[in-house]
């Protein structure tokens, strides 16, 4: 198992309970947190699938045993995109951005499910697809459930709403530019994905209020390694422009992906999945 595709199945088994788990306390009736609890629970049969699909090589079995995880994803996706037409459609920027997590992580699943079934897909063989269900895992799902859940211990503004903005067309837009092979759409979307995500660690790091006891240490440092993985993804585009040697695309599978995946992930939705509960902070739902 390369680097890659031991990031990409942390991802899957650590970063997914734990987003749900930031998620669910204070976004929803009643009603509707008893059928997110639901599918909570349906987590752990996918995620066993999944983790042995890692244990074999890709090929039929293994993308078979993937199934139970794209029913889950889809069935995430269809809940968190409900959620936010019925509730937020023109609510707060944040609670927004979690049902587009949720689409970005059904659209992982459909990545993982090609990567473990040994099929290319769009045309792109491997390493890319590996790549492109973590960036859609890591990226797309769990820095926007994060940027969700730290929204609600931000003063609103516009500004915010931009950021949101920006967070959202991050990963649709890069994608569009490599699918169609169009460089200068793939660099706008390089630009903005970096410019948004280090606008989110600069207002973790700013907003001392969040978190408490150790989530606050924890959150700083995840703020930095979200900068260091910026850093390394510029440094990595600078290589590219004026062909350096370093560094390489192997240096970059291990050290910008780890620190996105362990670094800034997983240690900001353990920090926010652990927050103390705040019923009088539910928002107002019908």
């Amino acid at each position: 198992m390369h680097s890659g595709q031991l990031w990409l199945m942390i991802a899957c088994l650590m970063h997914v309970p734990l987003a749900l788990a930031a998620v669910l306390p204070r976004v929803m009736s009643e009603a509707e947190e008893r059928r997110w609890a639901g599918l909570c629970r349906l987590w752990a049969g996918a995620a066993f699938g999944v983790f042995i699909s890692f244990m074999m090589e890709p090929g039929k079995l293994a993308g078979a045993l993937i199934l139970p995880w794209i029913a889950f994803a889809f069935s995430v996706a269809y809940a968190g995109m409900t959620f936010t037409w019925r509730h937020r459609r023109r609510g707060p920027w944040h609670e927004v951005l979690l049902g587009f997590a949720s689409l970005n992580f059904a659209g992982s699943a459909v990545w993982l499910a090609a990567h473990r079934a040994g099929y290319s897909l769009l045309g792109f063989e491997e390493p890319w697809v590996t790549w492109t269900a973590a960036h859609f895992l890591v990226l797309g799902t769990s820095t926007l459930v994060i940027a969700a859940v730290i929204g609600r211990g931000l003063n609103p503004s516009r500004r915010h709403v931009l950021m949101a903005i920006m967070l959202i067309l991050a990963m649709p837009v890069t994608a569009t530019g490599i699918q169609f092979e169009m460089a200068y759409v793939e660099r706008a979307g390089a630009w903005i994905t970096a410019f948004a995500t280090s606008w989110l660690a600069i207002e973790i790091l700013s907003c001392r209020k969040i978190g408490v006891g150790w989530r606050r240490p924890a959150l700083d440092l995840a703020s930095v390694c979200l900068l260091g993985g910026v850093g390394l993804a510029f440094a990595f585009t600078l290589r590219v422009v004026f062909e350096w040697g370093s560094p390489s695309i192997g240096f970059m599978v291990r050290w910008h992906a780890g620190l996105n995946t362990l670094g800034f992930a997983m240690l900001g939705l353990l920090a926010l999945a652990t927050r103390p509960p705040d019923r009088a902070n539910r928002p107002a739902v019908d």
